[in-house]
C-alpha cells in the first residue's frame, strides 16, 4: 500500500512538474521535481525533466551532472548522449562533447544535428578535413540541407579550394535560384577560378534581381576588363560614377584599365580624382606615383612616394620605386639610403641588395659594391646580375693595380 501511495505521490508530481515546466514557471516545477527525487532518487523521468529545467535556467554545469547522472542508468540510451553532447558543445568544451556524439553514432543514433556539430567543433579547433568529412556526413542524410551547404561553401572558401565551392554554390542555386546572395558568391568564386565569362553570366543573374546594386556592376566591369574587353568595361565603370561620384575603387579600375591601354593622361586624371577623396590612401598614392614615374615625371613620383611613406613609414614598394627614381637620376646619397632602409626591414629584398651594390659602384666605391655581390652570390649562386657585376668591378681593381 505504501508503495502505492509514493507511486501516487510520484506522479502527481511529476505532473504537476511538467505543467509547470510548460508554463515557464521554472521554480514551480524544480520544487515538484525535487519531491520526486526525495522519494525516488534515481527516478529517470524526473531526471531527463530536471536536466531540460536546468539548461532552461542557464545553469549547464548543474544539467551536465544530471546527464552524466541519466547516462550511468541508461547507457544504451543514445539521446542521453546527445543531449550531453550538445551542452557540452554549447560549453566549448569539445573533446567530451566528440566522445558524446560518437557514442550516439555507435548506438545508430546519427542524424544531422550530431554530424553538424562534430563540422563545427573540427572547424573551431582548425581541423578543416574533418570538418569536411563530417559535413558531408550530414549531408549524406539531408542533402538539401540549405545551412549544411552553405557551411560547407564557406569551408571551401576558407582554404581557397575554389573548384569544390562553386558545385556546392550550384547545388544552393538549384535549391534557390532566386538567391541573390548565392550568385554573387557564385560570381566572387568563378572570379577567383579566373573564369571571366562564367563570372559575368552569374553577376548579371545577380543583376536582374537588384539592379541597384552598384556592387554587382563594379564586379561585372572587373570580368570584362580581366579577358580584355575594356570598352565594356569602361562603360559600366563610367555608369557606376554618374550613380556614385565618390566612388574611389571604381575611379582606380579605371585608371587601370586606362593604363593599360595606354591611355596614361585619362588613368592620371582618374587616379587624382580618387587621391582628392582619399588623400591618406597608401595604396592610391603608391599607384600615382608609379604612373608618374612612367610617364616620366620623376619630381611628381618622388614627392607622392614620400606622401607614402609619411602615411606609412615602412613602405617596402614606396621606398623601393624612390630608392630606384634616385638611383637613376643620381642622387646616388639619397638611393644608398633607401636602399638600406628597405634591406633593414627585409634582408632578402635581393633586388634592393644588388640596387644598393649598383649605387656604390656608380660612385666608385668598389670594395662596398664588392662586398655586397659577393654576399648575393654566396646565398644565390646563379643571380647573373650579381655575377656580372663582380666580374666587372674585379676587371677594374686589377686594371687599377
Amino acid at each position: 500500500m505504501e508503495n502505492n501511495e509514493q507511486l501516487k505521490n510520484i506522479e502527481s508530481h511529476l505532473n504537476l512538474a511538467w505543467v509547470y515546466f510548460k508554463q515557464n514557471m521554472l521554480d514551480d516545477a524544480s520544487a515538484e521535481l525535487y519531491e520526486v527525487l526525495k522519494i525516488d532518487e534515481k527516478n529517470i523521468r524526473a531526471l531527463k525533466l530536471l536536466s531540460e529545467l536546468l539548461i532552461k535556467q542557464g545553469n549547464v554545469d548543474r544539467a551536465e551532472n544530471v546527464l552524466q547522472q541519466i547516462i550511468g542508468m541508461e547507457k544504451d540510451n543514445s539521446d542521453n548522449y546527445k543531449l550531453l553532447g550538445n551542452l557540452q558543445f554549447k560549453k566549448g568544451k569539445w573533446k567530451e562533447a566528440i566522445n558524446n556524439f560518437v557514442m550516439c553514432i555507435k548506438l545508430g543514433k546519427a542524424d544531422v544535428e550530431i554530424y553538424f556539430n562534430i563540422a563545427k567543433i573540427f572547424k573551431s579547433i582548425g581541423n578543416i578535413p574533418k570538418a569536411l568529412t563530417s559535413l558531408k556526413q550530414a549531408l549524406k542524410l539531408d542533402h538539401q540541407n540549405k545551412e549544411l551547404l552553405i557551411y560547407l561553401g564557406n569551408l571551401y572558401l576558407e582554404i581557397d579550394d575554389y573548384e569544390n565551392a562553386e558545385i556546392t554554390y550550384e547545388n544552393l542555386l538549384k535549391l534557390e535560384p532566386e538567391n541573390i546572395e548565392y550568385h554573387k558568391s557564385m560570381g566572387s568564386i568563378l572570379m577567383h577560378l579566373q573564369k571571366w565569362q562564367d563570372a559575368i553570366v552569374a553577376y548579371k543573374e545577380a543583376n536582374e534581381l537588384n539592379e541597384d546594386d552598384l556592387g554587382i556592376l563594379n564586379n561585372i566591369a572587373i570580368c570584362y576588363s580581366k579577358f580584355g574587353k575594356y570598352k565594356m568595361a569602361i562603360k559600366i565603370f563610367k555608369y557606376i560614377l554618374k550613380t556614385d561620384d565618390e566612388d574611389y575603387e571604381v575611379m582606380v579600375n579605371l585608371a587601370g584599365i586606362y593604363i593599360k591601354i595606354g591611355s596614361f593622361q585619362q588613368a592620371l586624371d582618374y587616379y587624382q580624382r580618387a587621391v582628392k577623396l582619399r588623400k591618406n590612401d597608401p595604396r592610391i598614392l603608391l599607384a600615382l606615383g608609379v604612373l608618374y614615374d612612367n610617364m616620366g615625371k620623376s619630381e611628381n613620383a618622388i614627392r607622392t612616394f614620400r606622401k607614402v611613406l609619411k602615411i606609412e613609414e615602412t613602405n617596402i614598394s614606396a621606398m623601393y620605386y624612390l630608392a630606384n627614381l634616385y638611383l637613376y637620376e643620381d642622387r646616388m646619397e639619397e638611393a644608398i639610403e633607401y636602399y638600406n632602409k628597405i634591406i633593414a626591414i627585409s634582408s632578402d629584398f635581393i633586388e634592393a641588395r644588388i640596387n644598393l651594390g649598383l649605387s656604390y659602384l656608380k660612385i666608385k666605391e668598389y670594395e662596398k659594391a664588392l662586398g655586397i655581390f659577393n654576399k648575393v652570390l654566396d646565398e644565390y649562386s646563379n643571380n647573373q646580375v650579381a655575377l656580372d657585376n663582380k666580374n666587372f668591378i674585379m676587371k677594374i681593381i686589377s686594371s687599377e693595380k
